[in-house]
């Protein structure tokens, strides 16, 4: 597979937030073709802060949809249900189409030569999130330059227009990570504004930086409920420092993940 099932979820065209954190959940908790997946209906709804009863609903409607199918029911007994989360569904309904990198061409405009779609403003390539088409290879996203000396209103208008836009990014991607997380501290939402600012001046997309990052923390939290990790980083740490973007950095127990999975082989 090219992208882990987790990928297919968060670039999925789910609308629903609920919906969405759930079937990613369920993507996590399953292997790399979305089955052997069986997680227990408190345990769904503590790492996505939702209602057991909100949790059931949401499965169901996840079932109806065809996003999963249910390979075995449990009965209630302490055997769970299995889930088998639909791939193929996913890979025909991606939100994002990844474009390959291409060579760049100057193009000399000429006199009455009019090359601007509307819409368009500036240099810049249109933002393939949004569905227009990208002429050019984005690259790392240029911050908003300072006006030069004898600029025109028009022009100090258009920088203005887009520092507004850059920051409400930024202000919806904080608040939908906030959200999820359920972080209300003044203090912890700075941690999480400063990291998605930071993954923003990389070039990535606000949406893309809130599904990833909520995604971390909850990785985090299962894994060490699992015994897989040593032990938890502080939000602080692990996102002031940029440690949920890099798996490797994470306090990993390799004796405690080669009995599991030694585990898992017998047990097949």
């Amino acid at each position: 597979m090219s992208m882990t099932v987790q990928t297919l979820v968060r670039q999925s065209t789910i609308q629903d937030a609920t919906l969405l954190h759930v079937l990613e959940y369920l993507a996590n908790c399953g292997d790399d073709f979305g089955g052997n997946c069986f997680p227990g209906t408190a345990l769904i709804a503590r790492m996505v802060r939702r209602s057991e009863r909100t949790v059931i609903r949401t499965v169901a409607q996840l079932e109806a949809q065809g996003w999963i199918g249910v390979v075995k029911r449990g009965d209630g007994k302490g055997n769970r249900t299995e889930f088998q989360i639909n791939v193929d569904k996913l890979k025909e309904c991606q939100d994002v189409t990844l474009i390959p990198r291409s060579k760049r061409v100057t193009l000399t405009p000429t006199k009455g030569d009019i090359r601007a779609a509307k819409g368009d403003i500036g240099d810049n390539p249109p933002n393939p999130l949004f569905g227009r088409t990208v002429k050019e290879t984005p690259g790392k996203q240029k911050p908003p330059q300072p006006p030069q000396a004898g600029a025109s209103g028009a022009q100090l208008a258009l920088v203005a227009v887009d520092s507004s836009k850059d920051q409400k990014a930024v202000e919806r991607a904080i608040d939908q990570v906030c959200s999820a997380l359920g972080i209300a501290n003044r203090r912890r939402r700075k941690v999480v504004g400063y990291a998605v600012e930071l993954a923003m001046e990389k070039g990535e997309p606000a949406p893309t930086v809130a599904l990833s990052m909520i995604a971390a923390v909850r990785d985090q939290d299962e894994m060490h409920l699992r015994g897989q990790l040593k032990f938890k980083f502080g939000l602080q740490k692990f996102l002031g420092e940029g440690i949920w973007r890099d798996r490797n950095r994470w306090a990993w127990d390799p004796e405690q993940m080669w009995l599991q999975a030694e585990a898992r082989v017998g047990s097949r």
